[in-house]
Order: structure tokens, then sequence, then C-alpha cells
């Protein structure tokens, strides 16, 4: 999912934009670690890079929609909680590129599911590419847990959502 060559497809440096989930920009964890990905293209790719910092999950549509209305040639969002923003956002803008960290489409599995509300697509979307990792490989779920020192692996933030791919990643544990 190229974007377009330097200085972006009107002409400027190219524009990318991240949305934090609820973790902030300095959770030690995908946030942060995908904003540094954006401070590195910034400084050796010349680009344009900034984030909106979500602190309630109404702020993921909003957000989203700030980064469309400025342009953004490519907007970040992160964690799957984006993801059913993200799906909308990206069919109702296919010009615009996405990416998804710790998340891909399709997503909508089973009969339960409502595409748009209770999950993002039930078929890949071309301006959208997720960034996601083997969450059975056990090293990074201890590493997870660790960094918040909980031995007893009850406070470890992944209990916190009920989504297949942390209940994997627990297992890992």
């Amino acid at each position: 999912m190229p974007l377009a060559g330097p200085g972006g497809a009107g002409g400027g440096a190219i524009k990318v934009g991240q949305v934090t989930d609820l973790g902030g920009i300095d959770d030690k964890s995908f946030n942060a670690t995908a904003y540094a990905g954006i401070e590195q293209a910034v400084a050796e790719l010349g680009v344009e890079g900034k984030y909106l910092e979500s602190t309630q999950q109404s702020d993921y549509n909003k957000n989203i929609q700030q980064f469309i209305d400025e342009d953004t040639d490519l907007i970040v969002t992160v964690g799957f909680l984006l993801g059913v923003d993200t799906a909308v956002a990206a069919k109702a803008n296919p010009e615009t590129k996405f990416a998804i960290v710790d998340y891909a489409y399709p997503d909508c599995f089973g009969t339960d599911f409502v595409e748009g509300q209770t999950c993002g697509s039930a078929s890949e979307l071309p301006n959208v590419l997720g960034l996601t990792f083997a969450t059975d490989q056990g090293g990074f779920p201890r590493r997870v847990c660790r960094r918040g020192d909980h031995p007893d692996r009850q406070g470890c933030h992944l209990r916190r959502h009920q989504h297949p791919a942390c209940e994997h990643l627990h297992e890992g544990l």
C-alpha cells in the first residue's frame, strides 16, 4: 500500500496521522511504538506526522474524521478497539490510505455480527493494511504483562477486553 512518491499526491510532504487508542501516546506499547515509526519517517523521509489522542471510545471516529478532513495521506489507527471505526471510514473514503496496528480485515465471522457495528468488514479492504503479529508466540505476552508488574497475571491489561486476539494471547501466558 505505497503512498505517492516524494512530496505526496498533491506535491507537498506526505502527511501521516495516528489515532491512538485509550492507552495514550506514551503507553509504552503499540501507541508509543507506532508513533516512534512516524517520528522516524519525519526525520528520515521528510513526511509530516502528528497524532490525535483518544481519551474515550467516542473519540475514535471524530479523530479519524479530522485526519480525513485535513487530507492526510495515511491514517494509522492503533488497536482492535478502532477496528469498526477504521473500516467504516475506509469504506467511505476509498482514496484515503489506512493502516491499523494489531488488527486486520476481514473481521466479521459467524452469524452474530453486524458489519459496521459489531465488526468492521466481511471482506478485505484494499485501502487498509492490517499490521498484526503472531499472537501465539509466548515471549510477547510475558513482556506485556511483566511491564505492568502483575506476577499473578490478574492485572494484565489483556484481561480487560473480551476479544479473540486477547484471549489467544492470554493463553500463551
